[in-house]
């Protein structure tokens, strides 16, 4: 099906622009490319750093051999991919600048690559053997036991020592649940019991969200990377500034337009703030919006990032794992939400804009659109591919590859032929393994905490707990996974917050009634809010670090941005039209009514709609904007009715409406 002498020509030749600077922020390794920083030069290359991209560049050649020829067997395949992420966590999330630092991470280097190799080597043995029955040797509960640690300190390093923490005490959990009364409680296992369920089944460490991020994810983030490291993302940014810059409140409709286009080719909200903010928040600034709603305007748009397809995020490729969906259903599913959350962003904007008087930038100040399409048009087929795959059945990996191979073969024949190097090569090799490093630190972790819940019982424990209280009334069974699901999230990745929700909280709502999809997307959603939901909104206060404002009025101003996406997935859940499913002309009027509705409910949110709305009007506006999103005739009927009524201000219309008098 592949062809390994396009594979070598493409892989071979690529042309060198500026790479990327790196950034670490709130746990996260943040890559920012194509915007004219230096990239890698011979001189880099010492011995140290020549050993670590080899090491990265063997992780790449196993990646990609395994999506051309088919992946090994679990305890391979993802024992490989692991003995590769672990180690280079510690190569590149130093503990220290001191030498002796440095040689403590190298050894645990060493040492993560011997525990996680020896699970690859081992692999007939771990595949023939019967879990809790098969003796386990005394030197492979210590191989666990360590690796179980090793983890744990490389999510610390990678998202930060609060999901550390809690990872560890779900570990702990197993152990002393005897102890605990009521329905959280169980009844106790040894370590050698709890140390064989997370690490030597598939249960924990090497389960669902590690065999996602060895597949899908990798290759997928290598597409991202490759995108940027060859000035994609520069290329989006103008040609939508070009577009949009020049209407009311354009650079912060740039900044959404814009981030919505790099949520096709990166789904870290933190990763988008840092890119698209680099750019937008400045130009933002110069019109005349506040430091805080610029902050909280980029917040809000790179969030959106996560939920907008044809790539999405990385907790999309677990949900197709945990759901049984495939991709390119949730993909296709995710197109109406995201365009009513962006859509409801932007006339908040624009309302926020209008009455505050915030000046245009004039025309001639920003990018012509020949110029740009022309310098960069070959970054929009490989999206292309990628959406032509996936709708024609190809699985995620095929397209994946392919939209890989069609961006380098584009930049080969028709990039600036003056500056081909192999160095571009290597910048991108070291990026896709770093941008890796969150997502192996947050699946590793997670798989404890899911191994903990499968083996004591506590994910259902819980669910029942939330069924019996939601005592089978959906509505209030939503409401008590939003709540938990936002609690879960706080402070958390979106991939370890989604799979803890899917654990703990999607079977619940399965068992009342909610569709495997719409319940799914539903954890996902709220999972990837966590990001932007006080007080501990981490894309906020990545903003606030671009911007210089104050990181909770940010986090106020994005959380008030994305309020349309705290709402629309209640819909959903009854309208699975929303969702791509059922007639098409089904979802074209759940699109239709929904943008009319998200923009009723922007301009109570805003308080404006062409004049101040005063409270009582802004009431109204908002019940109208629920009415039309929520199924059905009459609904959306009534709701059109009480948003004229709400809005409509000028001249004979509101004449008519108050008063009856047609003129």
């Amino acid at each position: 099906m592949h062809s390994n002498s396009l594979a070598a020509l493409a892989l071979g030749s690529v042309f060198r622009r500026p790479a990327p600077t790196s950034h670490e922020k709130l746990g996260e390794e943040i890559e920012v490319g194509g915007d004219g920083e230096q990239g890698l030069d011979w001189r880099d290359l010492t011995l140290g750093r020549s050993l670590v991209l080899a090491i990265c560049a063997a992780w790449v050649a196993f990646q990609v051999y395994t999506a051309l020829e088919g992946t090994f067997n679990l305890w391979i395949q993802r024992g490989v991919h692991l003995a590769f992420g672990v180690s280079l966590v510690f190569l590149f999330r130093n503990s220290g600048r001191s030498r002796s630092s440095r040689v403590i991470d190298i050894c645990l280097a060493l040492l993560s690559a011997g525990v996680f190799g020896y699970i690859a080597y081992e692999n007939v043995n771990l595949t023939m053997r019967f879990p809790y029955v098969t003796p386990m040797p005394t030197f492979e509960l210590v191989l666990g036991g360590i690796g179980i640690l090793l983890v744990l300190e490389a999510a610390r390093r990678t998202v930060g020592l609060a999901f550390a923490i809690l990872a560890a005490f779900f570990f702990v959990y197993l152990l002393i649940g005897q102890h605990i009364p009521g329905l959280l409680g169980h009844r106790g296992f040894s370590l050698p019991i709890a140390i064989e369920h997370v690490f030597f089944t598939s249960e924990g460490v090497f389960g669902i969200p590690v065999a996602v991020s060895s597949t899908y994810v990798f290759l997928f983030i290598m597409f991202g990377v490759t995108l940027e490291s060859t000035g994609a993302g520069k290329f989006y940014l103008e040609l939508v500034t070009g577009q949009v810059g020049h209407y009311r409140g354009g650079p912060a409709k740039v900044a959404v337009v814009s981030s919505a286009a790099m949520g096709t080719i990166s789904g870290s909200a933190i990763a988008n703030v840092v890119t698209t903010g680099t750019f937008t928040i400045p130009l933002m600034r110069r019109v005349g919006f506040s430091r805080n709603y610029a902050g909280g305007v980029e917040s809000m748009a790179s969030t959106g990032g996560q939920l907008t397809p044809p790539i999405m995020g990385v907790a999309a490729f677990i949900m197709a794992q945990f759901s049984g969906i495939p991709y390119a259903q949730i993909a296709w599913a995710a197109v109406v939400p995201a365009i009513l959350y962006y859509s409801c962003g932007l006339w908040q904007i624009h309302f926020y804009a209008l009455r505050n008087d915030v000046p245009t930038i004039p025309r001639q100040d920003l990018p012509k659109f020949w110029p740009v399409f022309v310098r960069g048009w070959f970054f929009l087929p490989p999206l292309g591919v990628i959406i032509y795959l996936l709708l024609q059945g190809y699985t995620a990996i095929t397209a994946a590859l392919y939209g890989l191979l069609a961006i380098l073969l584009g930049a080969i024949l028709f990039g600036d032929r003056k500056v081909l190097s192999p160095l571009l090569l290597l910048t991108i090799i070291e990026k896709t393994a770093k941008s890796m490093l969150s997502v192996i630190g947050a699946v590793t972790a997670a798989g404890i905490i899911v191994g903990t819940m499968t083996l004591s019982g506590l994910g259902v424990n819980i669910s029942s707990l939330v069924v019996a209280l939601a005592d089978q009334s959906q509505l209030l069974a939503l409401i008590l996974t939003m709540i938990v699901a936002t609690i879960l999230g706080l402070g958390m990745p979106t991939s370890a917050a989604y799979i803890i929700a899917a654990a703990v909280l999607v079977p619940s709502l399965i068992e009342i009634g909610v569709s495997v999809l719409a319940a799914h997307f539903f954890a996902l959603y709220f999972a990837s809010l966590s990001v932007i939901t006080p007080p501990v909104a981490l894309a906020s206060y990545a903003a606030a670090s671009v911007s210089g404002g104050d990181p909770w009025r940010t986090g106020i101003h994005g959380f008030k941005l994305a309020l349309a996406a705290y709402l629309v997935p209640y819909f959903f859940v009854y309208n699975e039209a929303m969702l791509g499913q059922g007639e098409m002309w089904r979802i074209v009027l759940a699109l239709v009514t929904g943008l009319i509705g998200t923009t009723a409910l922007a301009a109570a949110i805003e308080g404006f709609a062409g004049e101040r709305l005063n409270p009582a009007r802004r009431l109204v506006a908002a019940i109208g904007a629920m009415l039309m999103v929520a199924p059905g005739w009459m609904t959306d009927g009534s709701g059109l009715l009480v948003i004229l009524l709400s809005l409509a201000s000028y001249g004979r219309v509101r004449r008519w409406f108050v008063s009856g008098e047609p003129s």
